[in-house]
């Protein structure tokens, strides 16, 4: 019996390892198909990012049909990389396995990302090619005041499925696990690419949606547009002294009522239920300047969505008319028109172009037109011309327009609100909304200088802010803010007395008079003063919340005012520190300065020019951004209208009431 056990042991071993050979040729022919389907879905996904990354040139580059080429040779191959690793048994094994299985599953989702940006792209370019010019670029026309609205609200609807169908920024910047090589490669420029279009769609939804929403796309839209004279500055920008109307019915603008400002005076104070938003330090802080009643004083707030819902209120209350939100503009955004359409022929100026409006309306017509109801309409005059040629001319492509206007928005010069909450957003999202940074982000600062002698010399007013001292981690921060203020009118010279005054007797002429606002991040605390003793002695305020220190300056032509304060500041956190630099809209921007010292050997040194704001940054150069400044940030709600109070005649155009 022994050898027959001993014949059966042998033969059991024999098919053991049979069965393990068998197994292992198995797991072979699997790893070897399973790794040429790996190899083949890579293949197709590294030529697939290669020609996503073609298309997004195309794009940018204004070439699409370029693009649509790319994009639709892309759609294939990632086609055949989702076949080769859904459709397949021998993968199932891979997946079950660790590391490897990670891996697998991260390149199926690189493949799913990108194919949703080629999907997605496709129809995108799809819906836009009524919009394609005869360049090939992606072009928003207008003639006669008339956009294709149905075209753009279809790219717009596109680009919006698109955009939430993505992942979520923070989603995409989340660590994989443990990758290999060649897979982290792949996975890191699909994401990357992702994360690119991502900003753009969000920026391309919030601009076509913005331009639908004010051509009437979701009904009529009327909006009042405030002209601002920065040669007399206020908080948010120039005193408003001329006004017009936008109408948006259909995808059609018309330009209405182009008047006087003070055509639509009021009698008393719009009631303060008219604008709940509106902050009562605000208030208290301008008692006695009439914000709620005078247009002259109706933009005292640095805060454009403090201002707006007073100018929107205000226009309602003197003409029985709702609007749906207000444009401020003043002559660098005039200029920014006509840089987009062109020169304008003005009666009594002649030839108004990008290069001379700014100062032609703020200082040279002052010398020219003596007479008042000739120097008051200039301004006027001009800010008609520019938005007649605007809705009345045809343009087949709104592009330089557009870039021309992102700047004036960069430097607060063009300042847009809406009643309507989803279209208020849009108008955030893009920078445009002139509200300031949120006081729970990154330390801000933000000067103002507002005129009240009554004269037009901040055509020659500079202004810088320098900002010294220590800013270091766990201990409060010591910052010295000096302000300076020069007044370089000439010296000796009073005619035309419109500009250089005086108008009080209090004053001589060529003396400048300012209302000097520093506003500062949460927690402030003004320590000390020192410097040129200012007119009257700055306090302490706080204006929707924000703290900030105000002071009045006399500055005779050629004068200069230096003041300081010693501040100290919350101790900053741990790790990069950011100062935001909010610019104001002067004919001649503020200057700031920073030297401090963040500890570790860390410092903050910039100079930099207010044209628009910056962000200071502890671990590299200064950046410009945005006027968004924070993607969190958030504005003033809405303001409801008062139904009880307002109306709008039939055609849109006002009817007094």
């Amino acid at each position: 019996m022994a050898p027959r056990r001993r014949r059966l042991r042998r033969a059991t071993r024999r098919r053991i390892k049979i069965g393990v050979l068998v197994v292992a040729g198995l797991g072979l022919l699997v790893g070897v198909a399973a790794g040429f389907r790996l190899f083949q879905a890579g293949r197709d996904l590294r030529t697939a990012e290669r020609l996503l990354n073609d298309a997004g040139t195309a794009i940018e580059d204004g070439r699409l049909a370029e693009a649509r080429q790319a994009l639709a040779q892309a759609d294939a191959r990632l086609v055949g990389a989702a076949g080769d690793l859904h459709n397949h048994p021998e993968l199932d094994v891979v997946r079950a396995l660790p590391v490897l299985g990670d891996n697998l599953v991260e390149l199926r989702r690189s493949v799913a990302l990108a194919n949703q940006l080629t999907a997605g792209g496709l129809r995108v370019l799809t819906a836009a090619q009524p919009l394609e010019g005869p360049a090939g670029r992606l072009e928003v026309p207008l003639a006669a005041g008339a956009i294709p609205l149905r075209a753009v609200q279809a790219a717009q609807r596109e680009a919006e499925l698109l955009a939430q169908s993505l992942p979520e920024l923070d989603e995409i910047r989340e660590d994989p696990p443990f990758l290999f090589g060649p897979v982290q490669t792949l996975h890191d420029k699909v994401f990357d690419e992702a994360e690119r279009r991502i900003v753009q769609l969000d920026a391309l939804v919030d601009g076509l949606a913005l331009v639908a929403e004010m051509a009437g796309g979701a009904g009529d839209r009327l909006y009042l547009i405030a002209v601002a004279n920065t040669a007399e500055m206020r908080g948010s920008g120039g005193m408003i002294l001329n006004y017009g109307a936008l109408v948006g019915k259909d995808g059609d603008f018309e330009l209405v009522d182009f008047e006087r400002i003070d055509g639509v005076r009021l009698e008393e104070p719009i009631d303060r239920s008219f604008v709940p938003s509106l902050p009562e330090d605000y208030l208290r802080r301008w008692e006695g300047f009439d914000p709620l009643l005078r247009w002259r004083n109706a933009n005292l707030a640095a805060d454009f969505t403090v201002v707006a819902p007073v100018l929107e209120s205000m226009f309602g209350a003197a003409t029985g008319v709702a609007v749906d939100g207000v444009i401020q503009i003043d002559p660098v955004g005039l200029a920014a028109i006509l840089e987009g359409v062109g020169p304008v022929e003005v009666p009594e100026l002649g030839t108004v172009g990008v290069d001379n409006l700014v100062p032609l309306v703020l200082h040279e017509a002052y010398i020219r037109f003596r007479a008042i109801d000739e120097r008051s309409d200039v301004l006027r005059d001009v800010a008609e011309a520019a938005f007649r040629r605007l809705v009345e001319g045809s343009y087949p492509s709104l592009r330089p327009l557009g870039e021309a206007l992102i700047r004036a928005v960069d430097g607060r010069h063009v300042l847009f609100h809406a009643r309507d909450a989803g279209a208020q957003e849009r108008i955030r999202a893009l920078g445009a909304d002139g509200s300031l940074p949120d006081l729970d982000g990154p330390d801000a600062v933000h000067l103002t200088v507002q005129n009240v002698a009554g004269n037009k010399l901040d055509y020659f007013v500079d202004t810088e802010v320098a900002l010294s001292g220590a800013l270091l981690p766990a201990r409060p921060g010591s910052v010295r803010a000096e302000v300076v203020v020069s007044n370089t009118a000439p010296e000796g010279v009073d005619d035309p007395p419109y500009i250089y005054g005086p108008f009080n007797d209090d004053q001589v002429a060529g003396l400048y008079r300012g209302v000097v606002t520093l506003y500062l991040p949460r927690g402030a605390t003004v320590r000390e003063v020192s410097g040129d003793p200012p007119r009257d002695p700055p306090h302490v305020f706080t204006e929707d919340g924000r703290p900030l220190v105000s002071y009045t300056v006399d500055l005779p032509a050629g004068a200069t005012s230096r003041v300081a304060f010693d501040i100290t500041l919350p101790p900053r956190p741990d790790g990069r520190y950011e100062l935001l630099a909010v610019p104001s809209p002067r004919i001649r921007p503020t200057v700031l300065r920073t030297d401090l010292d963040l500890g570790d050997g860390g410092r903050l040194e910039a100079r930099v020019t207010l044209d628009r704001p910056w962000r200071l940054r502890s671990d590299g150069a200064p950046q410009r951004v945005p006027g968004d400044f924070d993607e969190d940030e958030t504005a003033h709600g809405a303001v409801p209208r008062r139904r009880d109070d307002v109306r709008r005649s039939p055609d849109g155009i006002f009817s007094r009431g």
